[in-house]
């Protein structure tokens, strides 16, 4: 599939690692808009973007739009890198549909979220509780030293 202007797309760099295609270098090569720990939004190349590895097309820029999509792309180069608020995924999704949304991030807090409630739920056991202090009590009274 042959990457246009305004596409959003992914390659894989431990996780999904998304960018805006925002044209073409005289070499050919298509130019990225991405959101890095390292940069924050950045304006690259494919090389800079995703190295040799693959890169898959995830949304086309709807027909007529590839220009806007790619020029809000460009209007975030310089925006600060923030991991739950402001990731590559936001800032590709702010671009390609005009919201900073990114699924890894309410997946990760769904994850969190059943997590601690499993703690909850073992260090409740037994009518067992943890204080403030991280010390097991059972029924009031000192059970144990820290549980973990």
């Amino acid at each position: 599939m042959t990457i246009q202007i305004g596409d959003k797309c992914w390659t894989q760099l431990g996780k999904k690692h998304y960018g805006v295609c925002t044209g073409y270098g005289g070499d050919g090569e298509p130019w990225w808009v991405h959101n890095t720990r390292a940069g924050g939004v950045v304006h690259t190349t494919r090389k800079a973007f995703a190295g040799n590895r693959a890169i898959y097309v995830e949304q086309r820029a709807k027909p007529g739009t590839e220009a806007l999509v790619a020029a809000r792309a460009l209007a975030l180069v310089g925006r600060r890198y923030d991991m739950f608020l402001f990731n590559c995924e936001h800032a590709a999704n702010l671009a390609a549909n005009g919201q900073a949304e990114s699924k890894q991030v309410q997946q990760g807090a769904v994850v969190a979220g059943l997590a601690g409630l499993l703690l909850m739920v073992v260090a409740n056991e037994n009518g067992t509780s943890v204080d403030s202090n991280g010390y097991r009590r059972r029924r009031g009274r000192f059970a144990s030293r820290r549980w973990w």
